[in-house]
């Protein structure tokens, strides 16, 4: 909290926030930071990831694939850390 607060404009302190959020078990909350993330920065593809994940974990399916299929997403699928997107859309179904 301490990141977002000292540099509000930076993302990645957004969306690692929403990960411990996450992690807490307060979904809602951290699918904030993660939209907050994205909006500071459009091309960050771990927060589509993050947030697509957390979508998908509170039931929210279409919301989650639109962040799983994102152009920005997309685009880095070559970065180490998407390499679990078929992970995640598998995961989809279950």
């Amino acid at each position: 909290m301490t990141a977002c607060r000292l540099m509000p404009r930076f993302a990645a302190a957004h969306s690692n926030l929403g990960s411990i959020l996450k992690e807490q078990g307060k979904s809602q909350q951290a699918i904030a930071h993660y939209q907050q993330a994205i909006d500071i920065d459009p091309m960050f593809a771990g927060a589509y990831s993050n947030l697509g994940s957390a979508y998908k974990d509170s039931g929210r399916m279409e919301d989650a694939i639109k962040c799983f299929t994102s152009e920005c997403f997309q685009l880095h699928l070559c970065c180490r850390s998407l390499l679990y997107l078929p992970y995640n859309i598998y995961n989809l179904s279950i």
